[in-house]
């Protein structure tokens, strides 16, 4: 089950992901095309040990109870004050960031992901 959980959670990262899917009605993201790390394309038959790693760490996580994708909490009511001078200014904010929940995850999997905004693209360098 927790193996399940972790495989759900990296369905996250589909609209991320460098390149595309190797067959149209494969079930996970992985294998891909057209992925290039560190200068070296991607076999199209593997899943890179850094994706099997992360989620591993994410199975690990799920297996100890850990909710890998709770509801953000937005309205938290933790109020922040900022005082400078005569001026005060009061905030909500929000105590919960989904983006810093699994940094070891996050950084194995960089090198797989493509630019901002989408993952159907290769990273190509002017020599």
């Amino acid at each position: 089950m927790a193996l399940r959980k972790a495989m759900i959670f990296m369905a996250t990262y589909r609209t991320r992901w460098a390149g595309r899917r190797a067959f149209q009605h494969q079930a996970l993201d992985w294998p891909r095309y057209n992925v290039l790390v560190d200068g070296f394309i991607v076999p199209s038959t593997i899943v890179p040990a850094d994706v099997v790693n992360a989620c591993i760490d994410l199975a690990v996580r799920a297996g100890r109870g850990e909710d890998l994708l709770p509801d953000l909490d937005t309205g938290s009511h933790a109020i922040r004050k900022d005082k400078t001078g005569p001026l005060e200014t009061e905030y909500f904010q929000n105590t919960t960031d989904a983006r810093d929940r699994f940094v070891a995850a996050d950084a194995l999997l960089e090198p797989y992901l493509g630019s901002a905004g989408g993952g159907n693209t290769i990273k190509v360098v002017r020599s």
